[in-house]
């Protein structure tokens, strides 16, 4: 039996937090080429350059916050798969701003794993960072087996919530998410 390069796409319903981003939006158009059956867009922002071209293509962009468990629920019922790429302050002034990163990066993971959970999606893609595992020294030949930096010892907010966040969605690795 032959794979075609679409196996597991073609057909299904995806839903790409972050759709409205540089990365996002790129996402959603190749899942639209490979034959999705449906692509939500689901992001903070309403609009975007890549908007009109996204629902020219038939991607729905839904805006919402990850923050809300409802927003997220609405935005993840039906879908076969998630591909969580949206975060908060890496960045310019929402760098400052702690509480909204951990509300995002952590909250709003947990709530993407609730609504996984509730509604049977057993695919999740998490977009992380090399921040999980860096703390200011070189990494020469690093690979997945690097340990995590110490949480306490992050300097920024964004890093520690997104290693925080990352280990969150490992432990539902396999049990039940692919």
């Amino acid at each position: 039996m032959h794979l075609s390069e679409n196996e597991g796409i073609e057909g299904n319903t995806f839903v790409v937090t972050g759709g409205l981003g540089f990365v996002g939006s790129a996402l959603c158009l190749e899942l639209i080429r490979r034959g999705a059956r449906q692509v939500r867009s689901f992001d903070l922002r309403h609009h975007s350059p890549w908007s009109l071209q996204l629902t020219n293509l038939g991607v729905r962009c839904l805006q919402g916050d990850l923050t809300s468990k409802k927003d997220v629920e609405n935005a993840l019922r039906g879908a076969n798969c998630v591909f969580h790429l949206a975060s908060y302050g890496m960045s310019g002034k929402e760098m400052l701003q702690f509480s909204r990163v951990d509300q995002v990066n952590i909250n709003g993971t947990c709530h993407v794993l609730e609504a996984c959970l509730e509604f049977g999606i057993t695919r999740l893609v998490y977009v992380s960072t090399y921040n999980v595992v860096f703390g200011g020294k070189e990494i020469v030949n690093g690979n997945e087996a690097l340990p995590y930096f110490p949480i306490d010892d992050h300097v920024d907010p964004y890093g520690r919530s997104k290693s925080i966040a990352e280990q969150l969605v490992l432990k539902y690795n396999g049990r039940p998410l692919k």
